[in-house]
């Protein structure tokens, strides 16, 4: 007899067991959907290569674009401003030193892919002192 009420305690109805269940299944949803959130903020959030397209936080100037990017590489040292313009055109910005004779031609920026995304951009930055190439800045940037 003693027995019996023991087992009788224990057992679960089966209603009870549904809502158990669905408790549970709710705390997976709930819980996984916050673990997602974070790897999607980690993703966006992290300088990395864009995996479907690798210059779309690359803003480019006029005469440049992903389809001749490599005419950065006929700028070599000791060019005129003139023959660097010739080559790549207009510069998106330029940037004035401190140093009157010294200026940097900036081809590219950051900032350009959609919804705030922050991914590596390629910089292409000629520095110029008294109008001729004295540095040439190509390459990729995970600021």
């Amino acid at each position: 007899m003693f027995l019996k009420n023991i087992d009788k305690t224990f057992r679960i109805k089966y209603k009870d067991f549904m809502n158990i269940k669905i408790i549970v299944l709710w705390t997976i949803i709930i819980l996984s959907l916050i673990f997602m959130s974070f790897l999607t903020y980690a993703f966006f959030h992290v300088e990395t290569d864009c995996p479907w397209n690798r210059y779309i936080d690359t803003k480019f100037s006029v005469g440049l674009n992903t389809d001749n990017i490599e005419i950065v590489n006929e700028i070599n040292i000791g060019m005129s401003k003139f023959e660097v313009i010739g080559i790549l055109g207009n510069p998106l910005f330029i940037t004035k030193l401190y140093d009157k004779n010294k200026e940097w031609y900036n081809y590219t920026s950051d900032r350009a892919a959609p919804y705030g995304w922050d991914f590596s951009w390629f910089e292409v930055r000629i520095n110029f002192e008294n109008d001729i190439v004295i540095e040439k800045e190509i390459g990729w940037v995970y600021d």
